[in-house]
């Protein structure tokens, strides 16, 4: 059996040549998976591709939150999950019962709860300077002091400054979860397009601002023209319909007509004789056919 001060269990103390090598000319060292990452395919800038020494992942932002699969033991998914696999309290998934039902039975519950009315968006307008919605906005309005740096021109704080920061450009149109857009912001978009579109003829020359009444003109008068055409084309499609609705009508009418002279007809010929016209031919008396007749059944015998 081999000596066992052969083998040496702890290798920290031991360094090759070549490691200094590895660290400083490619740059593969023992740092953090944050220093792995590569930061030029995160902005996505990276020109290497497979060649790069940096990890190529887009789920780092993602671990966040803990994978509830693993506090469960349920992840298959392993060091390959996006979602972190360690019990940390500030990082757990938010609790669905608390989220849907505003409540909680769970005394224990390791789930985080968090305030509905920390997730209402702050109002675009209301931090412009004026909502027209008022209190029945739904999203949030934040009352904040202006801030008198950013407005000289400079604020260092920047989104981290605790005073409002007034903005000026008009917010984006933006659709809620239901897929409508917001009315307010909707229109007045439209009412800024149409103000800027009548400024900008109010500064045109008085010949183009002639040219383009005349030109307005002749688009509405051809407006009005196919307009006519199309109820006058209705109207006479309307006119065939009833002519063909009483045509069928009055083709209806006939055909019971018909009908009924044809019923007639059929009844007048098949009006039969009175039984005192009729003899037996086996008896030989009258008021009954043969078939019924009360003797001929007494004469088999």
């Amino acid at each position: 059996m081999p000596d066992t001060d052969f083998f040496h269990t702890n290798s920290k103390n031991y360094s090759f040549d070549f490691e200094d090598f590895i660290k400083t000319e490619i740059g593969l060292g023992n740092n953090s998976d944050s220093d792995q990452i590569c930061q030029d395919f995160l902005r996505g800038t990276c020109t290497k591709g497979m060649k790069c020494e940096f990890k190529h992942t887009t789920n780092f932002r993602e671990k966040a939150v803990v994978c509830k699969h693993w506090l469960r033991g349920l992840c298959k998914k392993g060091d390959q999950c996006e979602f972190l696999h360690e019990f940390n309290m500030r990082k757990m998934p938010e609790c669905w019962f608390y989220s849907r039902y505003g409540e909680c039975s769970n005394e224990d519950c390791m789930y985080l709860h968090i305030d509905p009315e920390s997730k209402i968006k702050e109002c675009a307008w209301y931090a412009r300077g004026f909502c027209k919605h008022g209190p029945h906005c739904r999203h949030k309005h934040v009352r904040k002091v202006v801030c008198q740096l950013y407005l000289s021109g400079f604020c260092p704080k920047g989104s981290d400054c605790p005073n409002g920061h007034p903005k000026y450009e008009l917010p984006t149109v933006q659709r809620d979860h239901d897929g409508l857009e917001d009315e307010g912001i909707q229109k007045y978009s439209m009412e800024n397009e149409e103000n800027q579109r009548m400024g900008q003829q109010q500064q045109q020359t008085p010949p183009q601002q002639q040219h383009q009444q005349h030109q307005q003109h002749q688009q509405h008068q051809q407006h009005h023209q196919q307009h006519q055409q199309h109820q006058q084309h209705q109207q006479h499609q309307h006119q065939q319909h009833q002519h063909q609705q009483h045509q069928q009508h009055q083709q209806h009418q006939q055909h019971q007509q018909h009908q009924q002279q044809h019923h007639q007809h059929q009844q007048q010929h098949h009006n039969y004789r009175s039984l005192s016209e009729v003899t037996c031919f086996k008896c030989g008396e009258k008021g009954h056919f043969a078939n019924r007749c009360p003797r001929g059944q007494g004469n088999r015998y």
